[in-house]
C-alpha cells in the first residue's frame, strides 16, 4: 500500500470536528497523532514543509491537506514571506468556566 493511499484511508475515516483539544490527541491513531504534535510544535508550516514530514510529493500532500482543513483538524494561518500558504491545528475553543459557582 502506499504511503497516500495509507494517509488517505486515515483522514477519511476521521470524523468532522470543530478543532483539536490535547486531550483528543490521546485518541487519535498514532499516525496523526505524530504529524499533529509535529504541527503543533512548529506552529505553522507550508505544504512544502509538511510534505517533507510526511515523505509525499506536494500534489499528494496537498489533497491530505484539503480532507484535514474540510473536517476540522487544520486551518490556513496566513502566508510566509514567499507567499506560501501557512497551515497550522485548528484548536479547540476552550469555554471559560463559571467560577462563581465554586464553593469559597
Amino acid at each position: 500500500m502506499s504511503p497516500l493511499t495509507t494517509w488517505l484511508e486515515l483522514v477519511t475515516s476521521l470524523p468532522e470536528v470543530e478543532g483539536v483539544s490535547m486531550m483528543d490527541l490521546l485518541h487519535y491513531p498514532p499516525r496523526l497523532r505524530q504529524l499533529l504534535q509535529q504541527l503543533l510544535r512548529q506552529r505553522r508550516v507550508t505544504a512544502v514543509t509538511l510534505s517533507q514530514l510526511l515523505e509525499l510529493p506536494e500534489q499528494e500532500t496537498a489533497q491530505l491537506l484539503s480532507i484535514l482543513i474540510y473536517k476540522g483538524y487544520l486551518q490556513s494561518a496566513g502566508k510566509d514571506a514567499s507567499g506560501h500558504t501557512l497551515y497550522r491545528v485548528r484548536l479547540q475553543q476552550v469555554h471559560g468556566r463559571n467560577l462563581s459557582n465554586l464553593p469559597d
